[in-house]
């Protein structure tokens, strides 16, 4: 008996000998990774401007007043006035919405102020990351400003919040993908609500020219996809995968990181290609093993900023056909004939042909982009971002 019990005890302590050294090995493998991908990681820089310290003093304001978290919550909010429901002017109680939550943003106009006076190239944020809450309300409270401003037959101050809503939005971006994720949500709040403000009778001319500059950096630049990517390795200097049980598997924590590290380099490889030679591009369906494989995490920031593309052709081309009505009194016949309309704008980006496009007596119809039937397969074509539906009863 105790023979027998020698040998299973060292049995047992070759095995547990074995683990030990397989995980020393894995966590050694572990810290060279993670050494590696730190120095292709993107620091954001620590200089600060005035306007994003005051910024994070109203977000801090904000978070801690009791009347933010009421607005916010209240049944009264105008969603007529950000896209959502039929058409109308906003009634008593929701104009009293918009005036309290105003009344939270002190400071927020002059701060847009400044903005404005911002290439749009310097629109990025050092700091933490601005709240989506925050950010959201703000932007909210741009597109009811802009409503109510269409109601009053004041084009030019309505789609001037509609810039200052985008412009917000890009300027509260850090750069990494969540942050991109956050700013393009608010971002397409305000392009919905601009959609539907067309049809209460705001000018596609006004809107387009305070739009058109901003919607023109929606096109995919593979050095932003790219540094989204560094940016989110940055990260990494302060993750310790042994933090946090709900990153364990059987075979530890550091094996489990080096699995969600192994892809990055294809993550890259993949933000540099064009449309066209990426997985999207043959609108494969995603299983849910891969819309949660550690490959998907990865490509989060070129594959948005490819659907943030094919939604600014449409919008763009939605703008300058409303605006050659306008002007001339009829729809253009074909794309074709907007002498000011780029070709690039025009274009299906997933497809590479002309986006469709349609008009008649009752209105007319640009896209749907191929992005949001193949890839994003959204149900309804009327409500999808990804096609503008302009009505011929409505505006001149």
């Amino acid at each position: 008996m105790p023979r027998r019990f020698f040998v299973l005890a060292g049995i047992g302590l070759v095995l547990a000998g074995g683990l030990f050294a397989r995980r020393e090995i894995t966590e050694r493998a572990w810290e060279q990774r993670r050494g590696e991908l730190l120095e292709q990681a993107l620091f954001p820089e620590q200089v600060r401007r005035p306007w994003e310290v005051r910024f994070d003093a109203l977000q801090e304001r904000l978070l801690a007043a009791p009347g933010f978290d009421e607005v916010g919550s209240s049944p009264y909010r105008p969603v007529v006035a950000l896209g959502a429901g039929e058409l109308r002017p906003l009634d008593d109680f929701e104009r009293v919405w918009v005036e309290s939550l105003w009344g939270e943003l002190h400071g927020l106009d002059a701060l847009l102020v400044e903005l404005r006076r911002l290439p749009l190239e310097d629109l990025e944020w050092h700091g933490r990351p601005v709240k989506l809450q925050v950010l959201r309300e703000c932007v909210n409270a741009l597109c009811a400003r802009a409503w109510l401003a269409v109601e009053r037959g004041e084009d030019l101050r309505a789609a001037e919040s509609y810039a200052d809503a985008l412009r917000l939005a890009r300027a509260t971006d850090d750069e990494t993908s969540w942050a991109l994720m956050s700013s393009t949500a608010c971002a397409w709040i305000a392009l919905d609500s601009a959609r539907s403000a067309l049809d209460l009778g705001l000018s596609p001319r006004e809107l387009r020219a305070a739009l058109a500059p901003l919607l023109g950096e929606w096109s995919y630049s593979a050095e932003r996809a790219e540094r989204c990517i560094r940016r989110d390795l940055a990260a990494l200097a302060d993750f310790d995968p042994l933090q946090g049980a709900a990153w364990h598997d059987a075979r530890g924590q550091h094996a489990w990181a080096l699995d969600w590290l192994a892809p990055v380099e294809e993550a890259l490889a993949i933000a540099r290609r064009p449309v066209a030679a990426t997985r999207w591009s043959t609108g494969e369906p995603r299983s849910t093993e891969q819309a949660s494989s550690a490959l998907e995490q990865w490509t989060l920031a070129p594959r948005h900023l490819h659907a943030l593309h094919a939604r600014r052709n449409v919008a763009l081309t939605a703008l300058a056909v409303a605006a050659f009505r306008e002007e001339h009194g009829a729809w253009p016949s074909a794309l074709d004939r907007i002498a000011d309309l780029p070709g690039e704008h025009a274009l299906d980006t997933l497809s590479g042909a002309p986006l469709a496009y349609s008009a008649d007596e009752s209105g007319a119809r640009i896209g749907p982009a191929s992005w949001g039937e193949r890839v994003e397969g959204w149900p309804v074509a009327g409500e999808s971002p990804y096609v503008w539906t302009l009505r011929s009863s409505i505006g001149p």
